[in-house]
């Protein structure tokens, strides 16, 4: 969980942070001069800057960016002040300039976008980070633009009394604050809601993961990703104790299948994963089972690249809890007579034949001394 939760902070970054010494010091600067904004706003960009390198390592080199140009704005606009500008558009010029500064990250997003990612780690989830952004982006110009042309028709119309000017003023860091705090419980519950829901990573042909994606979306995309999955068989006296699918499983509906299969979900471990479904399955905490082979598979909505497993007779594994309609043991005779029937998964099909091979199948009496159990339950906890 605290991989996956890492990995959702990763993904889902809160944008505002890259701007909030802007906005403090566009505040700032407003109503005590510039002297003062950078007093409060260097500071805080240095509190935001640590913040980001101890709790979002690795989206640091991408804010340290943000961080340089809030530097570099502070100038410009420091500049702007001592060329003789009039008094009135001395008063919006750090707005202008933050303006123009926005304008341009939009019209060069891709140039944007590629910068980034040559900075960022690789595999880095960079996707929502930038939708994010430029959705803030977007937001804060409307807000400056908003402000900026109310205070020049102001002063056109000869609106300029201290009263009014400081009631705009009052108004605009008003809406400043109230969308800093928005941004920042959206941004939250956004990361709680994406917590609940279940995330399988992406593997490449050898196992390794490259990405991440929702499940719902996996399943419906016409892209076939490929998701390591956990498969387990249970046998006894030489037999394998099997589940059927409920009807609207979407791999297997309605088939006879493996005693546990389950995709390993993001920040996930294997012996994790096997452990949930062994006490969600069977009520069962700690059991012994024994790595058999990997395997990867194409089916209609994905591919797998499966890690089978396989464990001796378990104490009340027929206490058969939730998940699957019916359970069976299965005879080698009665799955041979029904290979072809159309009534087992294709994992499981591929499978038999591996379990045929291993030998774990032949002599047709479990004893407590039989090959398997001894292998099982001598190894050590975790392999």
């Amino acid at each position: 969980m605290k991989l996956e939760t890492e990995k959702i902070k990763e993904s889902f970054f809160n944008p505002i942070l890259h701007f909030l010494p802007l906005l403090i010091f566009l505040v700032v600067d407003d109503f005590f001069g510039i002297n003062a904004a950078w007093s409060v706003s260097i500071p805080a960009s240095l509190m935001v800057l640590l913040y980001v390198y101890y709790f979002h390592t690795r989206v640091f080199p991408w804010h340290i960016n943000f961080t340089l140009m809030f530097i570099g704005l502070s100038l410009v606009v420091y500049g702007s002040t001592l060329i003789g500008l009039p008094l009135f558009v001395i008063h919006v010029s750090d707005e202008l300039i933050f303006f123009l500064f926005l304008l341009s990250l939009i019209f060069l997003r891709p140039t944007f976008e590629k910068v980034a990612l040559a900075v960022m780690p690789k595999r880095m989830p960079m996707t929502n980070n930038f939708d994010e952004l430029f959705r803030v982006v977007k937001v804060l110009v409307i807000i400056i633009v908003a402000y900026t042309f109310v205070f020049l028709g102001m002063e056109v119309f000869g609106i300029t009394d201290l009263i009014r000017v400081t009631t705009l003023n009052s108004i605009y860091v008003g809406v400043i604050i109230a969308y800093v705090v928005y941004e920042l419980i959206r941004v939250q519950m956004i990361r709680l809601e994406l917590l609940k829901e279940v995330w399988w990573p992406i593997v490449n042909e050898q196992g390794a993961i490259v990405g991440n994606v929702h499940s719902q979306i996996s399943l419906s995309d016409k892209e076939k990703f490929m998701h390591p999955v956990v498969r387990l068989h249970i046998i006894d006296k030489g037999m394998i104790f099997l589940q059927k699918r409920h009807d609207n499983d979407p791999f297997f509906p309605g088939m006879w299948d493996a005693a546990i299969f389950d995709h390993i979900r993001t920040g996930e471990t294997l012996e994790a994963c096997f452990a949930r479904n062994f006490e969600h399955e069977y009520g069962l905490k700690n059991p012994k089972y024994m790595h058999l082979s990997k395997y990867s598979l194409e089916l209609t909505a994905e591919k797998q690249y499966a890690f089978l497993n396989v464990s001796c007779q378990l104490c009340d594994v027929v206490r058969y809890k939730c998940g699957s309609e019916k359970t069976k043991w299965w005879t080698k005779k009665q799955i041979e007579e029904n290979l072809d029937a159309g009534i087992f998964s294709k994992n499981f099909l591929l499978e038999y034949d591996l379990l045929l091979r291993s030998g774990l199948l032949e002599g047709g009496i479990c004893e407590c001394n039989c090959r398997l159990k001894q292998t099982i339950y001598h190894l050590p906890s975790e392999y």
